[in-house]
């Protein structure tokens, strides 16, 4: 769904292009050209003001809760573009209305299997990881309760490029998943391994056991991180709970700082918004 931001650069660029055919034709024809022209290009630049405002300009954050005896429900992301903000909204009211069904049937079952009905939690609560001058990171902690015997938490992540008015992914900024990953995969290792230790107060427990060994960096959720506020400098990379230890340890968060291997993985056209931390 988020694929609506894309429509609406569409659509708003094929608006900038008619208004610029109408300014040319009249500069042919009319003997009122250059007054009209000169109010057409303040109208332009008017709109392509307001299109940039709306692509980039942040908002208000939004906090949006429902809790009755069927579900608890919470969306919240912080202050972001408003063609974001849109586009969250809309994942909001569509994750509702999937949980209002899904509890609504599992209501019925249990009534039917004499069962006491539990109440389900989902909340997504997308906060900000950093904002540089062309782009703004974002991650995802959304938990999710339905009726067993835990709930689970996953993780998601998203870069909204201010200038173009569009959402990416935070690996579209690489070559390649597998290129970035084989830069990162032994650094990343060693400090899973450390951030394990921590967890286990020093216990490394059997290097052969399960929850002991490397897992690929690529397969959890990348942040795109900045130290400086002027360019992303750093990598985030959060396993949920199961992928690198058992649910009672909960999540691994390991930060990578960008190296100038790692700059060598980002595509030519996104390299300016890279660097090498120091």
């Amino acid at each position: 769904m988020r694929s609506l931001s894309l429509a609406l650069v569409v659509t708003l660029g094929v608006a900038a292009c008619s208004s610029g055919d109408a300014v040319q034709q009249d500069e042919q024809t009319s003997p009122k050209a250059s007054a009209r022209a000169e109010a057409s290009a303040k109208e332009a630049g008017a709109v392509a003001k307001a299109e940039s405002d709306t692509n980039g300009a942040q908002g208000s954050a939004w906090d949006y809760k429902q809790k009755n005896d069927l579900y608890e429900f919470e969306y919240k992301f912080p202050a972001v573009a408003p063609k974001l903000a849109a586009i969250l909204k809309k994942e909001a009211e569509s994750a509702e209305a999937q949980l209002k069904a899904d509890t609504k049937q599992a209501s019925i079952d249990a009534n039917n299997s004499d069962f006491p009905y539990r109440p389900y939690d989902l909340m997504y609560v997308w906060q900000q990881v950093a904002d540089i001058p062309a782009f703004q990171s974002l991650s995802a902690q959304i938990y999710s309760f339905s009726g067993g015997a835990h709930g689970n938490t996953a993780y998601d992540s998203l870069v909204w490029d201010k200038a173009a008015g569009r959402e990416l992914k935070p690996i579209d900024f690489f070559t390649s998943s597998s290129a970035l990953g084989a830069q990162i995969r032994q650094t990343y290792c060693k400090k899973l391994d450390a951030e394990r230790r921590k967890k286990r107060e020093g216990d490394p427990g059997d290097p052969n056991g399960m929850f002991n060994e490397c897992i690929d960096p690529m397969e959890q959720t990348l942040l795109l991180g900045s130290s400086n506020g002027k360019s992303f400098n750093r990598l985030g990379i959060i396993a949920g709970p199961y992928a690198a230890g058992p649910y009672a340890e909960g999540s691994y968060d390991v930060t990578l700082p960008v190296t100038q291997t790692i700059l060598d993985q980002v595509k030519p056209e996104y390299r300016s918004a890279f660097s090498v931390m120091r």
